[in-house]
């Protein structure tokens, strides 16, 4: 509620300021002057207080999480749900603060990735996100309900498989985001052979014999983590078509190379025009 508010305030407000200026112009038979009126709209709202609140949502809603996924509140002692509103909206809260915080950052801070490295970067982004739980559940299965071999031995899968996906995820991320460029035939084999983990790992993890087998945060995660490896796999493939048919199955890569530094060059040019455009939108208007 409270950042809804502070959205809603940010609208252009009544108050504004007019400050004259003077141009004093000088030609060769007469001298002009030009009074200019630059009108200015008050901010309503500093963003820093807006960032400190949202960083705050996304503290406390992580917080929340790890207390309702903790047996006793919306999960029993199998990690099934028991409370669904209170498990499900719990992740619903959480997942909105870590949209704003991301909206908040690009908004305030600029920081968006080059044209040419945000394919499928919210995809291993939600990989991330997903394997980290799948690995913390995991982790916690098997320090809590230990017991019988097999148990232990696919709840340490799970934990594994959560290290290598986030690896994977991490590494490919701060290529993306550092604007590296990735080919697209490495980024497919990377995900096929990610992909067959993660169905080793739904098959260990969510059978009857699983320590995911109940409904909850082992159980969806392992399948969200799977599911992701299979939209990368269907993205990577169309991207890959994509390119063969437009330069006829160039193996060379030379059309290819051509088509990453024509993105580069675009980048460079949306770079030196951002001042611009940071200028626009302060609201002051001439």
């Amino acid at each position: 509620a409270i950042v809804v508010l502070i959205h809603l305030s940010r609208a252009p407000s009544s108050s504004t300021t007019d400050t004259t200026i003077t141009a004093h112009t000088t030609t060769d038979t007469t001298d002009t002057i030009t009074d200019t009126t630059i009108t200015t709209t008050d901010a309503p709202l500093d963003v820093h207080v807006e960032g400190v609140l949202i960083l705050a949502m996304g503290i406390s809603w992580s917080t929340t999480v790890a207390i309702v996924s903790d047996p006793g509140m919306a999960v029993d002692n199998d990690g099934a749900v028991s409370n669904a509103n209170l498990y499900y909206f719990t992740w619903a809260g959480f997942v909105v603060s870590i949209v704003l915080m991301v909206d908040y950052a690009r908004t305030v801070y600029g920081l968006n990735v080059p044209a040419f490295s945000t394919s499928r970067l919210g995809l291993w982004s939600t990989r991330l996100a997903a394997a980290l739980v799948v690995m913390g559940a995991s982790a916690k299965v098997y320090g809590d309900r230990c017991g019988d071999e097999e148990f232990c031995r696919r709840a340490k899968y799970g934990v594994v498989l959560g290290i290598i996906n986030v690896a994977a995820s991490m590494v490919v991320i701060l290529y993306k985001v550092a604007g590296k460029f990735i080919f697209v035939v490495w980024e497919c084999v990377l995900a096929v052979l990610l992909a067959v983990q993660d169905g080793l790992g739904v098959a260990f993890l969510t059978s009857a014999k699983g320590p995911g087998s109940a409904l909850g945060n082992l159980y969806y995660f392992s399948w969200i983590v799977f599911g992701s490896s299979l939209c990368l796999i269907f993205h990577c493939v169309q991207e890959y078509q994509g390119y063969n048919h437009e330069y006829n199955g160039n193996e060379d890569g030379k059309e290819q190379q051509q088509v990453i530094i024509m993105a580069q060059q675009q980048h460079q040019q949306q770079q030196q025009q951002q001042p611009l455009r940071d200028w626009e939108e302060t609201g002051i208007t001439v």
